[in-house]
C-alpha cells in the first residue's frame, strides 16, 4: 500500500474513533444521567450547609447573598455551568484520545514496513492489542 492510502486510512480511522467517542459520551450521558444529577444535588446540599453556617454566624440579619436560600435561577445556572464543564471536559478528552490513536498508528507504520507485516494482520490483531 502506498503512503497516501495509509494516511487516508489513518485519517478515516481517527474520524471514526472521534465519532465513536462522541456517541459513547452521548450514550453514557443519556443512560447514566442519575450520576450527574446526584453530583448537582450534592453540591447544592453542601452550598446550603455553608450558607446556614454563615447565616448563624452573622451578627445582623440583613439580607445578603451569603444567607439567602438558593433560588431556582441559581440552581439552573449551576446545572448549566456543570453541564458546560462536563461536556467541554469530555470533548477535550475525546480529542486527546483521537490524537493519541493517530500517534499510535503513525508509530506502528514504521515498524510494520520494517517487519513486512500485512496491513490486514495489523488492523485485525496488532491495533486492537496496542490500543487497549
Amino acid at each position: 500500500m502506498s503512503t497516501t492510502i495509509m494516511r487516508r486510512f489513518s485519517y478515516v480511522s481517527a474520524i471514526i474513533l472521534f465519532v465513536l467517542g462522541i456517541v459513547n459520551i452521548i450514550f453514557a450521558w443519556k443512560t447514566h444521567s442519575y450520576l450527574y444529577t446526584a453530583d448537582i444535588k450534592r453540591k447544592t446540599t453542601t452550598k446550603r450547609r455553608n450558607q446556614a453556617a454563615l447565616s448563624m454566624m452573622a451578627l445582623d440579619q440583613t439580607p445578603s447573598p451569603l444567607n439567602t436560600p438558593p433560588t431556582p435561577t441559581n440552581n439552573k445556572l449551576t446545572k448549566i455551568y456543570l453541564l458546560i464543564k462536563d461536556i467541554s471536559t469530555l470533548i477535550l478528552t475525546t480529542i486527546l484520545i483521537v490524537c493519541l490513536c493517530q500517534f499510535i498508528v503513525d508509530s506502528l507504520e514504521g515498524a510494520i514496513e520494517k517487519l513486512h507485516i500485512s496491513s490486514s494482520f495489523t488492523a485485525a490483531i496488532i491495533l486492537p492489542l496496542v490500543s487497549s
